[in-house]
């Protein structure tokens, strides 16, 4: 997924992290680490401000661009992997929106 400035990327990785990269140099900025299981989808919010991801481990997760998990989605989510996770285009209202294996969107 690229950023909406277009400078930095994010990949979901089987080795339970998610990695920020700036495209200019190619290299990784960040390691995003917490996921007990394969994440599947990533996605930043409109002011690329935060990142959310989910995973095999049925977790949705909130995080800064540090690298800091803020919130952990468990409670009213997904019974099976989460497959697809996306932010609303809208600043003013950034939304989490979230797909899973159980054949439910949230």
């Amino acid at each position: 997924v690229i950023s909406s400035d277009g400078a930095y990327a994010l990949s979901a990785s089987w080795d339970k992290t998610l990695r920020l990269w700036e495209l200019a140099t190619g290299a990784t900025t960040r390691r995003f680490v917490g996921h007990n299981n394969d994440v599947l989808s990533v996605s930043f919010s409109a002011d690329n401000r935060h990142i959310v991801s989910g995973s095999r481990d049925r977790t949705i997760k909130l995080w800064n661009t540090l690298g800091d998990c803020k919130f952990t989605i468990t409670d009213k989510g997904h019974t099976e992997w989460v497959s697809c996770v996306r932010f609303s285009p809208n600043p003013q209202n950034p939304v989490i929106v979230s797909a899973g294996w159980d054949k439910l969107v949230k």
